[in-house]
């Protein structure tokens, strides 16, 4: 030990530590605030080795647990990849829309989120009147569904049906209720309410269609996110990290015990054939037959039924089970829903194969004929007219 009193020279005696003691060492050195001499910072066996093991095995492990990932694979990650301790690839029905519609529209989209330049000022999403009418679909159907009461019939009058006083009474209150509740400025929530009296009309058309068409069936689940291992045509696993993930609005039991899937629609209603596979194996909207998968691979029970509901236009489209397209083939020359299931896990098996590599740029062949029509036409544009013909 080396006082402020100590004549340094002495203390600079390389007699007094040991070559061996590294910590004296270094502690002697820190004292002498660098007046030592030399081999005082020549490292010891010990610390040489100590550091050999170090760097080897950090080297070692780093290059185990360490994945390299461009700027575009990290931006595919985060964008389709769950977050948390199991990362997987989501598949949704929406996903496989956007994607097989265009894939450059889907890029722009869902990946690089690019947002149109707007100058107009809204007071609320454009999809908030959507999130409102199902908020009060859920509110109305949800103590049916707690209690298992089957779902009353309208009320026959001399100017048709309705809704007994009783559920009107209730209708208001859920519509009222869910108004108030909104996620929304004091300036929109203000209108809205404003508006109550039109919105609970809306709704109450709604209603005596939808509780006239599915009178005493048991509302089963509402508004149900499932999440399964996503497969393929056949039935066979896509990878060891993709998973099937949807939000079911309503599920029904009639009194058959028929297991019936309804999702209530506020804007464009898909038609029954863009449900299915046309001849060339095609398949335009993959709602249902994702839905179908959905349910069946969680809940273990078959789905007998499936439609749409439209909510302003009060009346169903069918999908499958209802007369007009079978379940399961029954005819060579007839269409059925299962081969929608089919195209649909081939459909998710593309996607997933497409994004299989992250390092490289997502392609797939692509049809433009409808290019002159998309939003993205500005910074992305393949075709042009010239002389009154599209090239």
């Amino acid at each position: 030990v080396c006082s402020p009193e100590t004549d340094k020279e002495d203390a600079m005696d390389e007699s007094s530590f040991s070559t061996q003691d590294f910590y004296r060492r270094e502690n002697f050195v820190f004292k002498m605030q660098g007046n030592c001499p030399q081999d005082a910072f020549i490292p010891t066996e010990t610390q040489l080795q100590g550091f050999s093991y170090w760097k080897n095995h950090g080297k070692k492990e780093k290059e185990e647990t360490t994945i390299n990932l461009s700027p575009y694979a990290q931006l595919l990650r985060e964008r389709l990849f769950a977050k948390g301790d199991e990362s997987y690839l989501k598949i949704s029905q929406s996903q496989l829309r956007a994607f097989f519609t265009c894939p450059r529209s889907w890029f722009f989209e869902r990946i690089l989120r690019l947002e149109e330049p707007d100058t107009e000022v809204l007071l609320m999403k454009n999809t908030r009147m959507g999130i409102i009418f199902h908020s009060i679909i859920h509110a109305f159907l949800e103590p049916l569904k707690n209690t298992k009461t089957p779902i009353p019939s309208p009320e026959d009058t001399e100017y048709g049906s309705d809704l007994s006083s009783q559920n009107k009474a209730v209708l208001k209150t859920c519509v009222k209720t869910v108004l108030e509740n909104s996620e929304v400025n004091h300036i929109a929530k203000s209108l809205l309410l404003a508006q109550e009296a039109e919105i609970y009309e809306t709704m109450e058309r709604f209603f005596v269609s939808f509780t006239g068409e599915f009178k005493d069936h048991v509302v089963v689940a509402l508004e149900e996110k499932l999440s399964c291992a996503a497969v393929d045509g056949e039935g066979n696993p896509i990878g060891t990290d993709a998973r099937y993930e949807g939000i079911l609005d309503c599920i029904l039991c009639s009194s058959e015990d028929d297991i019936v899937i309804v999702d209530f629609k506020t804007g464009r209603t898909p038609g029954t054939w863009a449900c299915l596979p046309d001849e060339n194996g095609q398949l335009g909207d993959f709602q249902m037959a994702l839905y179908t998968i959905l349910f069946e691979s969680v809940k273990g029970v078959e789905v007998d039924k499936a439609c749409f509901f439209s909510i302003n236009n009060c009346c169903s489209t069918e999908v499958f089970g209802f007369g007009k397209v079978p379940r399961h083939k029954e005819a060579d020359d007839q269409p059925y829903f299962d081969a929608a299931l089919t195209a649909c896990g081939e459909y998710a098996k593309k996607f997933a194969d497409v994004l299989e590599n992250l390092h490289e740029p997502v392609e797939l062949d692509m049809s433009y004929g409808k290019c002159m029509d998309c939003g993205w036409k500005s910074i992305c544009r393949t075709t042009y007219v010239v002389a009154g013909e599209r090239v």
